[in-house]
């Protein structure tokens, strides 16, 4: 039977952010031929503009080498031109300093559908408020989820260890009806090109994947980062594991307690999850927090502490990983300057 979303034409798409995620899908849709517009900065800009992308496997060897031309790079929004769709894949705290970035986008195509796929569960919050100010419409901010592990190794050049799926829909009952059908052919666009994806049944799906997702990252990463540990052995020392598992339980009842419908089965699975990783594997926030640069440490352990207060659910675990890791976070955001003598 032939599917709605099989008659949609191909969206047009900016990906703002050159890290693994957006690298990932934006190299996907230009080795499918859709030429995706890569909206970048610094020396990634500058690579992409003059090489493209390099896409390896984690041995080394090549996928592909993906041509400037397959995937136009820019630096501004004013060079992307029209856009049915923009995926948003940068860091959770860059995330405000691009909402300028993303205003311009939306500016040039009001009917685009800006796509976050970012960790948290705020990142559709922070764009509509920054749409907001500026006056323009906020509707079409929806959420997303990528499930992979990509990675950069240098500028213009991505590891695709583990490729999984994206889901993505609204967040918000006010998304517009007409715009159904670019969603699904955003969808199909993807997975023609390789990438796994769903759109979300509702906003109360949407939300609670997001949450789902949340207790993993959101956990697993501020404690294998407290530990200096890859998270194989963080699950498997027992302290260490029930630190983890407890992190979870109070971010289900603080997610819960704010009107999440979060399954029983939620935190059991994301213990699974971890199980499952392979050896010495790490977390881009353990990565980022152990090699001293900005990390979502405040975006994880922060909100779950400041949702906690607001809804009157103790933190006491991430309140204790917040205050571990945040004088290392303030170091690497500049907001102290230390060093520890003897070292």
């Amino acid at each position: 039977a032939l599917h709605l979303r099989d008659l949609m034409p191909d969206p047009r798409v900016c990906v703002l952010g050159s890290g693994g995620v957006g690298c990932w899908l934006a190299g996907r849709l230009a080795m499918a031929g859709r030429k995706p517009v890569m909206l970048s900065r610094g020396a990634a800009l500058e690579v992409l503009r003059t090489r493209g992308l390099q896409i390896n496997n984690a041995d080394g060897t090549s996928i592909a080498q993906v041509p400037p031309v397959d995937m136009p790079a820019v630096g501004t929004a004013e060079e992307v031109g029209p856009v049915d769709v923009l995926f948003v894949t940068v860091k959770t705290q860059q995330l405000e300093a691009c909402v300028p970035l993303i205003a311009g986008v939306v500016r040039a195509s009001p009917a685009a559908i800006v796509v976050p796929f970012l960790n948290g569960v705020e990142a559709a919050d922070v764009i509509r408020a920054g749409l907001a100010k500026e006056g323009l419409p906020t509707a079409t901010v929806i959420g997303g989820i990528a499930k992979c592990l990509t990675y950069v190794t240098e500028p213009g050049t991505c590891v695709f260890s583990f490729e999984i799926s994206v889901l993505f829909g609204p967040t918000h009952d006010d998304f517009p009806a007409q715009l159904r059908p670019v969603l699904e052919g955003t969808a199909k666009a993807l997975a023609d090109s390789g990438v796994a994806s769903t759109v979300a049944e509702s906003p109360e799906h949407m939300t609670t994947e997001l949450w789902k997702k949340f207790l993993v990252t959101g956990c697993i990463g501020p404690v294998t980062s407290a530990c200096r540990a890859p998270v194989d052995v963080v699950m498997k020392v027992p302290q260490t594991r029930r630190m983890t598992i407890a992190s979870m339980q109070e971010m289900a009842a603080v997610g819960r307690k704010a009107g999440v419908a979060i399954p029983d089965s939620a935190v059991e699975e994301a213990v699974a999850i971890g199980d499952r990783s392979p050896p010495n594997s790490t977390y881009s926030t353990t990565r980022d927090i152990l090699s001293g640069r900005t990390s979502e440490l405040l975006e994880f352990c922060g909100t779950v502490e400041r949702i906690g207060r607001e809804v009157g659910v103790p933190t006491p675990v991430h309140s204790q990983l917040l205050a571990t890791l945040l004088p290392r976070e303030l170091l690497a955001r500049k907001e102290l300057d230390f060093s520890l003598s003897g070292l």
